[in-house]
């Protein structure tokens, strides 16, 4: 008896469409045929059919092949123009870290620089300090006016005052410093001795600059 298996039957099942059901039902049926002629006939449509599909797939590659093509080549202008891309990314990153690791050489070089000026800046005002010093008590020695003895005295206690690290220098001490309270204290006496002169004689321009000397004195 002849099997009822049309060319749509067939390519339902290479399609797939037929279900897991469907298909078992399809290969009993093909398996349960006894007639030579028959399966002749079956397999000669499936032969067809194949031949069919070998030649739409040869069409539609043959129609698809130069935008495959198009397609091949333009993946691959994408991936070397991503590795260009890469490379010069690499190659900015890298020239970056190395801007950035000359920048921060540079920084701690000012650094270290504004901290040198501000060291040679403290040191220059120290030494400054400690020679005026040196030559304010040469004046205090010198000096016959005692108004301007006054103010050379008053500026070299201010100086001290002003900058404690000069006591820290043995040398400016052992020469003058340890004097700043002689010299201080010697100052007053003469100015008193002075003042008590000058009233005596009623000397009025000199009881002024004792006046304006002994001011100067009163903070120090």
């Amino acid at each position: 008896m002849p099997l009822d298996i049309t060319q749509e039957k067939i390519e339902q099942f290479i399609a797939g469409q037929l279900g897991e059901e469907g298909e078992t039902e399809f290969l009993k049926r093909i398996v349960s045929s006894n007639e030579r002629s028959e399966t002749e006939r079956i397999l000669a449509k499936v032969q067809m059919i194949q031949g069919d599909l070998n030649t739409r797939l040869r069409q539609g590659v043959e129609e698809n092949y130069p935008r495959l093509l198009e397609q091949v080549s333009a993946i691959e202008h994408l991936d070397s123009a991503h590795t260009h891309f890469q490379h010069e990314m690499d190659s900015v990153t890298k020239k970056f870290d190395q801007i950035a690791n000359e920048m921060q050489n540079k920084l701690n070089n000012v650094r270290s620089s504004v901290h040198a000026i501000a060291n040679l800046t403290k040191m220059s005002r120290l030494l400054g300090d400690a020679l005026r010093c040196q030559e304010l008590v040469n004046l205090c020695n010198e000096e016959k006016d005692l108004l301007k003895k006054a103010e050379y005295a008053t500026e070299f206690v201010s100086l001290i005052k002003s900058n404690d690290k000069l006591l820290k220098l043995k040398w400016l001490h052992e020469s003058c410093l340890f004097k700043r309270e002689l010299i201080v204290s010697k100052m007053r006496q003469e100015l008193f001795e002075q003042l008590r002169s000058s009233l005596r004689s009623l000397n009025a321009g000199v009881v002024n600059s004792t006046m304006k000397a002994m001011q100067k004195l009163i903070g120090a």
